[in-house]
């Protein structure tokens, strides 16, 4: 064996060797790197730390990055490289002698004629069945595997805990969300035609045309305190980013007024939003959707999925009629009893005395539903408060489309009068 070919021989091994500790290199760069974001993904679901899910895949590149650039460290042969070989596979120090002798040799460019017969020894003449066989045998990547495939189907868990509860399929129009399986499903859930008022069991809901209050506005309807405890904690969420603080506030104090107009803000600037603030906003608007589903309130959850589904389709204009969705949605809302609020007296224990011929009747304030104007001087009021001709008496709820003028009512007077 020639000087060339025996280094020849060298560089073949180490290509072999170097190839297979790249191999072995990325997949310990696959599962070190998933380690650091299942590490990251754990520290913020115990303390809260690092909020930002970009922060998690910057740590979990820089980790695997790191472990995949110490096999570009050496990309040649070296003399702890062939030792390493001599001792490995006991070949005597013959071929780590003739590697060192022949490094020597180039540098004082003089020819020892010792290395002639260590090329011709035994254990140099091994050298091309120890390629073959490195390159046979010599992987060893199997605990390298098995780590990237224990640290994956933990990775699959984590995705699936994400979203344990949420069935998302693909529609026409966005994002869909089953229906609760814990509960049995309503009318407007199955039925999507044939019910009064023409509402589909998912569709938002709309305010009927007409005068204001003529109308039946099924927002405010059924559990309205526990839909108003959703928009609270909603509110919660979005007043910790400064592109949604007014929103939160407003909702916080379930001032509808001011989330609809901080939602019409928010339209107008969508530009702005970067796809951080956007991904965050989709998955909070679709964690109400799923919240308010588990309410039984699909009319009003169908906003939000409209709106989540668009923040993750991208286009800005998508997004802006969503964000329009739910300005819909909040001057609906602004029509809806505020369950923090009392009622400003007690009417059931109020009353209204008139006087009319015959004697004093006392009739209770609730009686009638409506409020009356009085416009006679010869009635007393006597309800706790002073009342004046043409005064409406307080406590009632509903106006009254037309004057109820009890001077030279016979009809009225002959009706209170005893019998």
């Amino acid at each position: 064996m020639s000087r060339e070919q025996f280094l020849r021989e060298i560089a073949r091994i180490f290509q072999v060797a170097w190839t297979q500790k790249i191999i072995k290199m990325v997949l310990r760069a696959a599962w070190v790197g998933g380690a650091i974001y299942l590490f990251c993904w754990g520290v913020n679901r115990l303390w809260g730390w690092l909020p930002a899910q970009a922060a998690w895949f910057w740590l979990a590149g820089l980790a695997a990055a790191g472990t995949l650039g110490t096999a570009f460290l050496q990309r040649a042969p070296s003399r702890g490289f062939v030792w390493r070989l001599d001792r490995g596979y006991r070949l005597q120090e013959q071929v780590f002698t003739a590697y060192e002798v022949i490094q020597d040799e180039t540098q004082e460019k003089k020819r020892n004629p010792a290395v002639d017969e260590l090329l011709q020894s035994e254990q140099l003449g091994r050298l091309p069945a120890i390629r073959r066989d490195l390159a046979d045998r010599g992987w060893r990547i199997k605990g390298e595997f098995e780590s990237t495939v224990v640290v994956l189907i933990l990775l699959l868990i984590v995705y699936l805990l994400s979203v344990e509860d949420i069935g998302r399929f693909p529609l026409d129009q966005g994002v869909g969300i089953l229906p609760n399986l814990s509960k049995d499903p309503t009318a407007a859930e199955v039925l999507t035609e044939n019910i009064p008022g023409d509402m589909g069991g998912n569709q938002p809901a709309q305010l009927q045309t007409g005068e204001l209050g003529s109308g039946q506005n099924i927002i405010c309807e059924g559990n309205w305190e526990e839909v108003a405890d959703v928009f609270i904690n909603l509110g919660g969420t979005l007043s910790q980013q400064s592109a949604t603080y007014d929103i939160g506030v407003g909702l916080q104090e379930l001032d509808f007024g001011q989330a609809a107009q901080g939602f019409g803000n928010l339209a107008e600037e969508v530009e702005d939003l970067s796809a951080e603030s956007r991904e965050g906003l989709a998955n909070t608007f679709l964690d109400t959707a799923v919240t308010l589903q588990s309410l039984n309130r699909p009319e009003i959850s169908a906003y939000f999925q409209d709106a989540s589904a668009a923040l993750f389709d991208g286009s800005s204009l998508a997004i802006s009629e969503g964000l329009d969705q739910l300005v819909e949605l909040m001057e609906l809302c602004q029509y809806c009893p505020d369950p923090n609020k009392q009622p400003l007296a007690n009417t059931s224990q109020q009353s209204l005395e008139i006087d009319v011929p015959g004697g004093d009747v006392t009739i209770p304030q609730n009686f009638l539903s409506v409020p009356t104007i009085i416009d006679s001087g010869n009635i007393g009021v006597t309800t706790g408060v002073s009342a004046s001709p043409g005064a409406e008496v307080p406590g009632f709820v509903q106006p009254l489309p037309y004057i109820l003028n009890l001077k030279d009512s016979d009809v009225v007077s002959s009706y209170f009068s005893p019998r």
